[in-house]
């Protein structure tokens, strides 16, 4: 084969192992079976051996793990990672609403909610569709670049998917474990007579906060993006001005998102989300510690300035009771 011919098909098979990682850990819907897959994979580490000239750090065989890291290097956001004004309570969210209120002249605005989840906050960087750099939050100025361990989080798109990608795009989100994926870690851990993790939490930054990518990819971490920092869409036509547009566009570009997000359209409705979630919590997926309230217009948001966001909690104890963590 011709390095031409090889460099397509290396093309391809990465577009095509993309597609099925996408389709299967955010999905959760497969087209093919794990055999046809393991069948695509090794062809593509095959070419890439054989033509080491066509290597792509962004490629999906480079997710297990490289060498480990001899440190963390700092890391300053360009914008910000803000934490949470907290609402105790449903009465504490009323006196939140009517402070946002006045700061819009009296306008009652629309507000995206979802459930505010208990992992590790961590911002990934995209330059033309590809991942380069990702960091942890820290203290919301500075924080630690993790792109090596960030890497193996099998859900994470290292290229961004569909058309229309913008060429700077500085993704938020939470990496997070299952409930079921923290219970079958600690399941083997035991086994292997090796320290449990206390909790789902513990469990997903450690694992990020390792030197050695190897760890990371062990384990079954998750990241869910909750919003964005920088972007550049590419032009005012592609330009997003609610939160609802950017939560739509972040699913088209391959991420997944907390379980059951919405916009709600006023103060009403967020407080019967946050009484739903309540109710639902022990049968979440992942842990949860509260609800986050953003007001939905990217206007209205610049206009309030950090009041902008809110969560609401944190919960009552319970057996499913974790730290929390603003973000």
């Amino acid at each position: 084969m011709s390095n031409k011919e090889a460099a397509k098909r290396i093309e391809e098979l990465r577009g095509l192992i993309d597609y099925h990682n996408h389709r299967y850990h955010v999905l959760d819907d497969p087209e093919i079976e794990d055999i046809e897959y393991d069948e695509l994979f090794r062809e593509l580490q095959a070419l890439e051996a054989e033509h080491p000239e066509l290597a792509d750090e962004n490629s999906p065989t480079r997710r297990i793990g490289d060498r480990p890291a001899s440190g963390f290097e700092q890391y300053e956001h360009a914008m910000r990672m803000y934490s949470l004004d907290n609402a105790m309570g449903l009465e504490q969210w009323d006196a939140f609403c009517d402070r946002v209120a006045k700061g819009l002249d009296g306008t009652e605005p629309k507000y995206w909610v979802d459930p505010k989840m208990d992992g590790l906050a961590v911002e990934c960087v995209y330059e033309n569709g590809r991942l380069v750099m990702a960091a942890t939050r820290g203290d919301g100025h500075v924080g630690e670049v993790v792109t090596h361990n960030m890497r193996t989080v099998m859900n994470l798109p290292l290229t961004l998917r569909g058309a229309g990608v913008p060429r700077l795009l500085e993704v938020r989100g939470e990496v997070v474990m299952r409930v079921e994926d923290f219970e079958r870690l600690n399941s083997d851990q035991r086994a292997r007579g090796e320290k449990v993790f206390a909790n789902p939490r513990n469990a997903a930054a450690g694992s990020i906060r390792q030197l050695d990518p190897k760890v990371a990819a062990a384990r079954p971490l998750r990241f869910m993006a909750y919003g964005i920092g920088r972007a550049d869409w590419g032009g005012p036509l592609f330009e997003k001005s609610t939160q609802a547009e950017i939560m739509a566009a972040v699913t088209e570009l391959g991420f997944e998102t907390p379980p059951g997000a919405r916009l709600c359209s006023g103060r009403g409705e967020v407080a019967e989300y946050f009484k739903e979630i309540l109710t639902g919590r022990e049968s979440m997926p992942i842990e949860i510690d509260g609800v986050v309230a953003k007001v939905n217009g990217l206007e209205q948001q610049q206009a309030l300035g950090f009041t902008s966001r809110a969560r609401a909690g944190p919960w009552p104890s319970s057996s499913r009771r974790t730290r929390p963590e603003q973000r």
